[in-house]
């Protein structure tokens, strides 16, 4: 999908409406919009140099010692292997002392390049601590309604109750239903898998489906659920870090979503009744390129706009 709108230049629903918004009068948010981030006073240093190491070599720092203090906190050389290490990691205690290993570290090389003064520096700090506090409660909103589910025993319930359903040209069709719903009411596509995966994988073999097929079901249903679900914790940091309102970037992506999910779950049906995967793979993609150019077509003639959409202007008085 990302493929064809990159290729042919085409989107449709609220997204084309965004797009051409953005294009036309560069204003990247809508009038009504409340967005997670980039809203903030936070200015460009007036003498910061154009050097790329003050901004590659505090990441690649923090990435550094996020593995290590996950190493060590695992267990060190004390664990049977790294890889048990790192499971056994405390992985949020890691990370925090690598950003702030990494934060120090990026305000020793300003202050050595005189890029700011250590008060300009903490004043930023705050600032962009201050763009998140929306999404951080947004975040935890979202994990305590994915624990309620959890504590409910909400997926365990949906796949026992259709349990009996199962057959071999069903089970691929509903086990992805059945993981999307999972993963879009829950925000947890990892969650999704570890519960549904064991349930299924004995159901498959009963009922005689190839497993490949009806494991991909679980993967490709949790993720698409993960991916519209607004209490996501991935759809809730593309919104910040991107700086968009957060139900625009829901309601923009869901239909992409919902199109996708509707095409595979025809992929399914015909993988349950025994087409070859490859020809199931082409069937998918044609259905994905006929439904791109027919709801693009339809959606700009309602919004009065024509194909190719027009170039950036970036002329106008960025809003």
């Amino acid at each position: 999908m990302v493929g064809l709108i990159a290729y042919t230049g085409r989107d449709f629903g609220p997204m084309l409406k965004a797009e051409y918004r953005a294009r036309t009068t560069n204003e990247l948010w809508a009038k009504d919009s409340r967005p997670l981030s980039g809203t903030s006073d936070l200015k460009i240093a007036k003498n910061a140099p154009s050097k790329p190491i003050n901004l590659w070599l505090p990441i690649v720092v923090l990435i550094g010692l996020a593995f290590y203090f996950m190493w060590v906190t695992g267990g060190g050389s004390g664990a049977e292997s790294f890889s048990q290490a790192i499971s056994d990691a405390d992985s949020m205690l890691s990370i925090l002392y690598g950003t702030i290993i990494a934060f120090v570290l990026a305000m020793v090389m300003y202050l050595f390049q005189k890029v700011a003064s250590v008060a300009e520096i903490m004043d930023s700090f705050i600032g962009g601590a201050k763009m998140m506090i929306y999404a951080t409660l947004i975040m935890i909103t979202a994990w305590s309604i994915g624990s309620i589910c959890k504590e409910l025993g909400t997926a365990p319930y949906v796949v026992n109750a259709l349990k009996g359903a199962m057959s071999p040209v069903a089970l691929p069709i509903l086990t992805f239903l059945i993981s999307a719903f999972i993963a879009l009411a829950t925000g947890t596509s990892w969650g999704t898998m570890a519960i549904v995966i064991p349930i299924v994988i004995p159901l498959a073999l009963t009922v005689g489906t190839a497993l490949p097929i009806a494991i991909s079901a679980v993967l490709t249903g949790a993720v698409m659920g993960d991916h519209c679900s607004p209490i996501s914790d991935t759809t809730v940091m593309s919104s910040a870090f991107s700086g968009s309102d957060h139900i625009d970037h829901v309601k923009t992506q869901m239909p992409y979503g919902l199109l996708i999910a509707l095409i595979a779950a025809i992929c399914y049906i015909l993988a349950g009744i025994g087409l070859p995967v490859l020809i199931d793979l082409i069937v998918g993609i044609g259905l994905l390129y006929g439904s791109l150019i027919v709801l693009s077509n339809a959606s700009a003639k309602s919004q009065g706009i024509t194909f190719p959409l027009p170039e950036w202007n970036i002329n106008k008085k960025e809003n």
